[in-house]
């Protein structure tokens, strides 16, 4: 059975072609793939956009903002997973100790912030170079293998 979107009714319709039943202006989605993303992204706020002279769906582009902010968040999740894992709360935690008289903690500290440091530059690098068309907008995964890993002292 296939999958059609109404955009006057703003609705998905899972029937058959010859259904007499579905609205005048609903496009046939080509695959279960393609409807599952269009889904997925208006149940996350996105627009879909429709062009009844090529009888296509497509989802809207993401404001450049929300694209910025849910990347700069896998940078912050991934700063604040390695901090963690030295037993911290969190990277600010660590990096507090950077005046420790405490060497052990002064020189986590000192990794953390050197490796923070290289996240954020690495992570708003990436970021730009996807605004000037220069690389691909990476997926997650993709994006989390590009960011350096702190540097933890032995």
């Amino acid at each position: 059975m296939a999958v059609f979107y109404s955009a006057a009714t703003g609705q998905f319709y899972r029937k058959a072609a010859q259904d007499n039943t579905l609205p005048v202006d609903s496009i046939e989605i080509p695959t279960e793939e393609e409807f599952i993303t269009l889904l997925e992204g208006k149940a996350a706020g996105r627009e879909l956009v429709v062009d009844q002279d090529s009888q296509t769906v497509t989802l809207a582009a993401e404001a450049d903002s929300v694209v910025k902010a849910r990347y700069m968040g896998y940078a912050q999740t991934v700063l604040e997973e390695a901090a963690q894992g030295r037993g911290y709360d969190s990277i600010i935690s660590v990096c507090s100790y950077a005046n420790s008289t405490n060497p052990t903690y002064a020189a986590e500290a000192t990794a953390a912030i050197v490796g923070r440091d290289n996240v954020w530059t690495t992570a708003f690098l990436i970021y730009s170079q996807v605004l000037a068309g220069e690389i691909p907008l990476p997926t997650k995964a993709e994006f989390l293998s590009m960011l350096p890993a702190i540097e933890w002292p032995e």
